[in-house]
């Protein structure tokens, strides 16, 4: 915390106070001057300042950034988190299941990169009936740390968004018994020091 910090007043301590008595406290709470309280997660909470940095915490890229997928390959994201990429020969018996983990029909795609998320465009998730969503509105729904949403890592082949990492995945590059070539997507944590 700055010098200028250290002594709060009992308004700022109030807003915390309510904010944290609600039954299910989401969003964010101003406590002060460039001072913020927010869910970090379903059972945290954070006090953070307006340039903090969760790059540890969350696979955040840099706003407007794009990274070219190195496949197959370790595509690093920010100094803690990176995306293997490996091919994989079909058919597939025994998928990883999880939502950092994705597979794709490798002959569906080109040109994958990861952006940072626009929280106004909207696109086609998988499910049983077409459903366009907006990237903003399933970041509210799966109740996403706000200061890391427009740093989120989107996928995209082209101009096509395939998934939101952790999140949804789109209806596209889906593996079936007809799929030649499957690349095997995993976000995860990785050590800075290797």
């Amino acid at each position: 915390m700055q010098e200028n910090l250290r002594d709060i007043g009992v308004e700022a301590t109030q807003r915390a106070e309510e904010f944290l008595s609600r039954e299910n406290p989401s969003g964010i709470c101003q406590l002060l001057d460039g001072v913020w309280l927010s869910r970090f997660n379903s059972n945290q909470m954070v006090i953070y300042q307006k340039h903090a940095t969760f790059a540890r915490e969350f696979p955040l890229l840099k706003t407007q950034e794009q990274i070219p997928l190195v496949i197959p390959g370790l595509t690093q994201i920010n100094p803690f988190w990176g995306m293997r990429a490996e091919w994989v020969e079909p058919p597939i018996t025994d998928f990883e299941r999880g939502d950092w983990t994705l597979y794709l029909d490798g002959t569906a795609v080109n040109d994958l990169r990861l952006t940072s998320a626009d929280t106004a465009e909207r696109f086609v998730f998988m499910s049983h009936e077409e459903k366009r969503i907006k990237i903003g509105d399933l970041f509210t729904d799966k109740k996403v740390f706000p200061p890391a949403r427009p740093a989120w890592p989107v996928l995209r082949s082209g101009d096509q968004i395939l998934w939101l990492p952790g999140l949804k995945r789109s209806n596209l590059a889906l593996v079936t018994g007809q799929s030649k070539k499957i690349l095997r997507l995993t976000l995860k944590k990785i050590d800075p020091t290797e």
